[in-house]
């Protein structure tokens, strides 16, 4: 997705893995590359625990840690990431992720 991260325009591409866990819940974790317009990189890895919502729909919340490859992301390389993430079943989704110092 796209988004703005330190008020620089970024493209995040995710991939993640998810299993059942207990009292119906699901355990995650995945990784991605955050993309500036320039080109400047970071990857991440990140885990969380989704809960079921209504109509299907999952609220995941966890933390990301990154590795960035440049000076417009570098605060990136000494802080942790706390998120969520609402997932409709039919496909809509929208996030939010905030520094953990």
């Amino acid at each position: 997705g796209t988004g703005k991260l330190y008020g620089i325009d970024v493209t995040t591409t995710m991939t993640y893995n998810a299993k059942p866990g207990p009292g119906g819940t699901m355990q995650g974790e995945g990784w991605g590359v955050v993309m500036t317009k320039e080109g400047e990189t970071a990857t991440c890895r990140g885990i969380g625990v989704g809960k079921p919502g209504p109509g299907g729909a999952i609220r995941w919340v966890g933390s990301f840690c990154y590795q960035a490859q440049g000076q417009k992301l570098a605060r990136l390389n000494s802080v942790a990431v706390v998120f969520e993430h609402d997932a409709a079943a039919n496909g809509d989704s929208r996030g939010a992720i905030w520094e953990w110092k």
